[in-house]
């Protein structure tokens, strides 16, 4: 399968002139980014929530909204602690994987960074949803980055 060699060119581009070949391609081949979604289950991204605090903050905002707060906040909070909270489901598992779905949940965020939970906390949810995956994998390449791919995208090496 041949890589997007576009996006291969794009990275290149990006490193130093004086950079070594090899290490060039070392560097391309560490990068890792977000994958695509998976399905996630509840129980791990409440653990993500309970270790960062970020669970009792969501809580103790649903229950005594600040002043000013916004529908639009109040019910990203409510949403994701009945997420986390809703046992009398048929699966513990989020179908994250289903666009719709993550699309909603990243729609939440800037809600959820207003009502106090941290961008860490964010992150680490979100690597939940979409784990982060090899840059080569990700720009459909099959294996690690190599002489023939820089060839292939426009003699880079």
């Amino acid at each position: 399968m041949a890589g997007n060699y576009t996006a291969l060119q794009t990275i290149w581009a990006t490193l130093p002139a004086t950079m070594l070949t090899g290490d060039k391609l070392a560097f391309v081949n560490q990068q890792m980014t977000a994958g695509p979604a998976v399905d996630v289950p509840r129980s791990e991204v409440r653990k993500v929530l309970q270790a960062s605090g970020a669970l009792d903050i969501l809580q103790a905002y649903a229950a005594n909204p600040p002043a000013g707060a916004t529908d639009a906040v109040k019910a990203s909070v409510n949403y994701i602690l009945a997420v986390v909270g809703y046992e009398a489901t048929y699966s513990d598992t989020l179908e994250t994987s289903n666009s719709t779905y993550s699309s909603a949940i990243q729609s939440m965020v800037p809600n959820l960074i207003t009502a106090g939970i941290s961008q860490d906390t964010i992150s680490a949810m979100m690597a939940l949803i979409e784990p982060l995956i090899p840059w080569w994998q990700a720009n459909g390449f099959a294996a690690r980055v190599n002489i023939w791919d820089l060839i292939s995208a426009g003699n880079l090496y």
